[in-house]
């Protein structure tokens, strides 16, 4: 749990001087709802490209470069089967806007429908604003953390979104809940992570 007013939650186990820009371009693209390689590259990011190969993206049936129905195609065009795709982002900040209450400002990136055609299934996959008394909270659930690398890296993304979502529904950010499962150190990391 982190009070986004008591300071940006940068976790020490990983250096973040290089990996700044690149947590807000991919935050960015996330937004933006794409799912091209192109469109994080013409920023300089490259942290998405060794899953858009030729090797990776044939036997799903992509085009190289495209990387199927990732985080951005989830947050801005959910396809659960229903009669149109679902833009959850701006589903939740129309809602926090008419009804902050509401117990549903929910964001799922987990799509059974289309958790198979992506080689790298959503590792934060949900997540839920929370309002009270003018002040926002986000909690976010990922299945799958790789502690030393992406777990400083996404908490740094979700404190950005949570004081993005805030100033555009005119609330104050409070906090950043996260609750990880299936938390992990890969072997290769050890001897850095001791």
């Amino acid at each position: 749990r982190f009070d986004v007013n008591n300071g940006f939650p940068l976790i020490t186990t990983r250096s973040m001087k290089g990996s700044w820009k690149a947590m807000v371009y991919e935050l960015l693209w996330f937004l933006s709802g794409s799912t091209k390689i192109a469109d994080l590259n013409k920023n300089g990011i490259h942290i998405w490209d060794i899953w858009a190969t030729p090797e990776i993206c044939g036997p799903l049936g992509l085009e190289p470069g495209d990387l199927g129905p990732v985080y951005g195609k989830q947050w801005r065009a959910f396809n659960g089967g229903g009669p149109q795709p679902v833009d959850q982002i701006k589903k939740v900040v129309d809602d926090l806007k008419s009804n902050p209450d509401s117990r549903r400002l929910v964001v799922s990136a987990w799509n059974p429908v289309d958790v198979e055609k992506v080689f790298v299934a959503p590792c934060h996959c949900f997540f839920k604003f929370f309002h009270a008394q003018g002040k926002l909270s986000l909690h976010v659930f990922q299945r799958s953390a790789d502690v030393p690398i992406g777990v400083p890296f996404d908490i740094a993304e979700y404190a950005l979104l949570l004081m993005m979502v805030a100033q555009v529904t005119n609330l104050k950010s409070k906090d950043l809940v996260y609750t990880f499962s299936d938390t992990h150190i890969y072997l290769n990391q050890i001897e850095q992570v001791k």
